[in-house]
């Protein structure tokens, strides 16, 4: 009886297995599909999520300079709040947060435009095939 189990354990294991690079294989096949067309969107999508981060990442390092050392940013013409570095950082902190969230947002959009197309092709094939 044992045997029998673990036989049918490595049998159902063996179609997970398959069923599972089965549905990669297929998933592959999609999105070389769909990587194909509009690659300069493509491009676009990934330089604004780039840039997205980068303007955080600039904005934390900036904010880290405004409490730390805010005689630099006098010297390049960012004046201080109320005399406070804490809200001049405070501010650049929100400023850039605000920026990556717009980037990432529009980075998204794009996305979502593109996968809309894809999806509208699918399903145009789907309710009118080919006639050949």
């Amino acid at each position: 009886m044992h045997t029998l189990d673990r036989r049918f354990k490595r049998v159902g294991f063996c179609l997970k297995t398959i069923f599972r690079l089965s549905l990669s294989c297929k998933l592959i096949i999609l999105l070389s599909d769909f990587m194909k067309k509009f690659k300069m969107l493509r491009t676009l999508v990934y330089v604004l999520r780039v840039i997205g981060w980068l303007v955080f990442a600039s904005g934390i390092i900036l904010a880290g300079v405004a409490i730390f050392s805010p005689n630099v940013l006098s010297t390049y013409g960012i004046q201080m709040t109320n005399g406070s570095a804490w809200i001049t950082a405070l501010g650049i902190l929100l400023a850039s947060v605000l920026y990556t969230i717009l980037f990432l947002a529009v980075a998204e959009q794009l996305m979502l435009m593109l996968s809309l197309e894809d999806n509208m092709k699918q399903l145009r094939e789907f309710f009118v095939p080919d006639k050949k």
